[in-house]
């Protein structure tokens, strides 16, 4: 998405397009769709566990900080147990370059109209 930019990538992840794709997590309040999920081996977001775009935020339970350095172009994912901070783990991964398959654009666009937003913290130039 436009550029293939690590930093639209996690920016994506947190809007409310990319939000719709994660899994539930173990409280979540629909007890079937934790059913299901199981069911399917979707692994779950565990209790407690928090979900955060940019950089730690100190008084949080336990953090997955999700990051980004376009210059190496690198996801970076960096783990703080709910006493820690410093990352007790810490992983980069490059992204793939891909080619959005056919129709791609025109599923953004009706999303689009419909409220829902791809990119809430990252501006291109």
């Amino acid at each position: 998405y436009p550029e293939g930019k690590p930093s639209e990538f996690v920016s994506y992840l947190f809007s409310t397009m990319g939000l719709a794709e994660w899994p539930p997590s173990e409280n979540w309040p629909d007890e079937y769709e934790v059913e299901v999920a199981r069911s399917l081996g979707i692994p779950l977001v565990p209790v407690g566990v928090s979900f955060i775009p940019g950089t730690y935020q100190c008084g949080a339970d336990t953090q997955v900080v999700i990051s980004f350095d376009d210059v190496r172009s690198l996801v970076i994912v960096e783990g703080y147990g709910p006493t820690e901070t410093e990352p007790v783990l810490r992983r980069e991964f490059t992204l793939p370059k891909v080619i959005p398959a056919q129709g791609v654009a025109q599923i953004l666009e009706s999303n689009a109209q419909l409220g829902m937003d791809t990119q809430p913290f990252h501006r291109t130039e």
